[in-house]
């Protein structure tokens, strides 16, 4: 067991007070401490020599008593399903992805955003008395309770620090992209042909992974669709966006707002960029039913609302190659946007079941 390697497999995760609950909804298992560190780990084929040299640096403790910990927890993983043995992967390419990923959400310069919320607070207006270079300098160890809400928010996209993504490349969290990451690794082994689309996409960082993935696994010949008004959400128009009251539009939320040139520059600055990156700038309901698709291989939802979610499925589901997935980002963070995923699958009899990534993430693998 020593020699083999391990990783874990894509599960459910929430971030709580006490620590991080993994596996499923229903039957959780909660992490902490030398748990929680080896889960972390495992986001990327690992040994147990490996994670018992982690625990052992981190924690001070013996050799073998960091063996018999690595040992015991990934076959107590393994028997519930949620980490398996694995090829050993390419170490540098593990090491672009997991950098990529904690660059998009922004936890490599968290105390910076934490510098921010101090200074405006989300109400955009400077505090009475700037803080000292001294309380700027120190303020993540100062304040650590603070920043360890937010690099804990950044961890699963959850808004427990106010808006945890508002100055990151992606709202979804670190979680939410190794979501991605896992589904399109499955994409390629099993070869399912078409192309990925992002629809509804913000800054644009889900898209920046899964076009640094075609590339590093040499699929480059697969294009990435970029569909977003580029203009905000939309104002809320449909039934059951406006029995919940949800207003999402620039006038009410401007950083949710970010313009193609502005996505075109996050692209840009990864270095990604390239002419089968392809933008779709409109209203869902006008670019997609038109948009020159074949075939998709991953279809990524992120519209927040009702119609923004319903046009998508509309337009472009038919177009799913079998064994290609479907991700929903916000089923969990509006019923409106449930009301239609929920909708659409019942109208279609859609009985590949619902998994779900974390409090509001989830997606289906279309089988036939």
């Amino acid at each position: 067991m020593n020699s083999r390697h391990f990783r874990r497999v894509a599960h459910y995760a929430e971030i709580v007070p006490e620590g991080l609950l993994i596996g499923t909804p229903e039957r959780p298992l909660l992490l902490n401490g030398t748990g929680r560190r080896i889960w972390d780990a495992l986001e990327y084929a690992t040994s147990i020599a490996e994670l018992a040299d982690l625990l052992a640096a981190d924690f001070a403790v013996s050799p073998d008593v960091a063996q018999q910990e690595a040992e015991g927890f990934v076959t107590k993983m393994c028997d519930a399903g949620l980490v398996t043995a694995a090829l050993r992967s390419d170490p540098m390419r593990d090491r672009y992805f997991a950098l990529l990923k904690r660059s998009l959400v922004n936890l490599i310069y968290a105390d910076n955003e934490q510098r921010l919320w101090r200074l405006f607070d989300g109400k955009g207006q400077p505090p009475e008395q700037w803080p000292s270079h001294a309380e700027f300098r120190d303020l993540r160890y100062d304040d650590a309770e603070s920043y360890a809400r937010l690099v804990a928010a950044k961890q699963v996209g959850h808004v427990v620090h106010r808006q945890p993504g508002r100055y990151a490349h992606t709202m979804v969290g670190l979680h939410g992209l190794t979501h991605v990451e896992r589904l399109v690794e499955h994409v390629f082994e099993a070869e399912v042909p078409g192309d990925f689309v992002d629809a509804g996409v913000w800054r644009g960082g889900c898209g920046v992974l899964m076009r640094a993935m075609q590339r590093a696994f040499g699929q480059a010949d697969r294009r990435l669709w970029v569909a977003d008004s580029f203009a905000g959400v939309p104002v809320a128009s449909a039934e059951p966006d406006l029995r919940m009251n949800i207003d999402l539009s620039e006038a009410a939320y401007p950083w949710m707002s970010a313009s193609i040139q502005s996505v075109r520059d996050t692209f840009a600055a990864y270095d990604l960029l390239d002419p089968d990156v392809r933008f779709l700038p409109g209203l869902f309901a006008d670019t997609l039913p038109r948009a020159p698709i074949a075939a998709i291989a991953l279809l990524r939802i992120d519209g927040d609302l009702y119609t923004s979610t319903m046009d998508c499925l509309a337009a472009l589901y038919d177009r799913v190659s079998v064994g290609g997935y479907v991700i929903v980002d916000d089923y969990g963070a509006f019923s409106a946007c449930r009301e239609a995923v929920d909708g659409f699958r019942a109208a279609r009899g859609i009985t590949e079941p619902l998994v779900h990534a974390n409090w509001t993430i989830v997606h289906w693998r279309k089988d036939g």
